[in-house]
């Protein structure tokens, strides 16, 4: 394992990459191997890689992934959840979103991708799931034990009739564990009812264009301080300070991919200035705003 107490690699040392999927993402970064891939038609379900010190940019994914930690480093940061130090044998269940994914030092992981084309499901329904759902660094037995019942299979051939039988399987497995009826019960121990992160989400979604402070929170809520921060860590696992600053930093980058002046961009994001936007790509993805337009050169200022 690696030690967890040695400095953080900065964000902007990381060798970026970006694609349209998951896989062509990792497959553009040169600091990434691909050991093995399985493919239906043009569309790949399962890949092996093998990567050190990468940073991948999803701007918005059509499929859902499911990573299974193999070996290697532990330290994953994304844009969703932050600083994630995942446990071995562990899964992720991502996608029909954008991401951005810092992945520390050498790591090993499976995945397997799910297309609309290929197994049904609804992607708004999906999305919202996966979006509320914190579905990183989990464990799950069913799972960990098909990816260790795949990665048995020493003959190429073989691995494929195996996964090609349990596709379907695994996909309604994670259907009816995390995406299924996300509205109607809350997922999560403890925090918000599904009926909360509605609400919550409403009031974000009509308010981050202005001031919002943690009394406007308190108040949406009818909650004191601490029993709020309290239920916005165990639901989301980060403040509500932060929790904000996702969402503006999300519209931000909209706003600049769709070419509005900087000034529009502060006024639409409720963000003050460029100073307080590049605060926030400094804090929560470890490069300047500067260094974001270099890596994103069809959004400028």
């Amino acid at each position: 394992m690696d030690n967890l107490n040695d400095s953080s690699l900065p964000a902007s040392k990381l060798v970026s990459s970006q694609g349209k999927t998951a896989f062509e993402t990792i497959l553009n970064n040169p600091n990434a191997t691909l050991l093995e891939s399985i493919f239906v038609g043009e569309q790949p379900i399962f890949a092996i890689w093998e990567t050190n010190n990468i940073k991948l940019i999803e701007p918005q994914l059509e499929e859902i992934c499911l990573t299974f930690h193999i070996t290697g480093s532990i330290r994953v940061r994304n844009n969703v959840i932050g600083h994630n130090n995942v446990k071995f044998n562990s899964i992720a269940l991502y996608g029909l979103n954008s991401y951005e994914w810092n992945l520390y030092n050498k790591l090993r992981y499976a995945h397997l991708y799910f297309w609309k084309d290929i197994v049904a499901f609804n992607p708004e329904e999906i999305a919202h799931a996966l979006q509320n759902n914190e579905l990183h660094g989990i464990k799950d037995n069913w799972v960990e034990g098909l990816f260790k019942m795949i990665l048995s299979y020493k003959n190429s051939e073989e691995r494929k009739t195996f996964i090609l039988k349990m596709y379907q399987e695994c996909f309604v497995h994670l259907k009816d564990k995390y995406l299924d009826n996300f509205q109607e019960k809350n997922v999560i121990t403890g925090g918000f009812t599904s009926f909360q992160v509605k609400k919550l989400q409403e009031f974000i979604e009509h308010n981050y264009m202005s001031k919002i402070n943690i009394e406007d929170f308190c108040n949406t809520m009818n909650w004191s301080r601490s029993h709020l921060f309290r239920e916005f860590k165990k639901t989301f696992g980060t403040t509500p300070y932060n929790f904000l600053s996702h969402k503006r930093l999300s519209i931000i980058k909209e706003l600049l991919a769709a070419g509005q002046p900087i000034d529009q961009v502060c006024q639409n994001s409720g963000v003050e200035n460029i100073n307080k936007i590049n605060y926030l790509f400094q804090k929560h993805m470890g490069i300047s705003l500067k260094e974001y337009l270099q890596q994103n050169p069809k959004e400028k200022l």
